[in-house]
């Protein structure tokens, strides 16, 4: 298997809003994410995660039939099995002047 990078997004306290990070590559199959702490001190907080495929529906993100979150005081890496053209990552009572970055890689078969 090999990965290639297709983008990255960084999120911060202050976004509030649906930050985007939209691949490069909407065809391939599967999709790897991981996020890193950039700045801060989290304590606090959750991230809803939604995508949009390349066939244009937009949907939730989950895992195990529950909604993904990303918590900014523990990120974590998950993938995505569907062609994407981008994923909005929506920060929601995070603590204040935290940022992480989230990167995405295709991988390549």
């Amino acid at each position: 298997m090999q990965l290639t990078h297709v983008g990255s997004v960084t999120i911060t306290s202050a976004g509030g809003s649906a930050q985007t990070l939209n691949t490069s590559f909407p065809l391939f199959k599967k999709y790897h994410f991981t996020a890193k702490l950039l700045s801060g001190s989290p304590a606090a907080g959750s991230t809803t995660v939604f995508c949009t495929t390349a066939k244009g529906s937009r949907e939730q993100v989950t895992y195990g039939g529950s909604a993904l979150n990303i918590d900014p005081t523990a990120p974590a890496s998950f993938s995505i099995e569907a062609p994407l053209e981008s994923v909005d990552f929506t920060p929601s009572g995070w603590t204040a002047s935290v940022s992480i970055v989230v990167t995405a890689f295709a991988e390549v078969d």
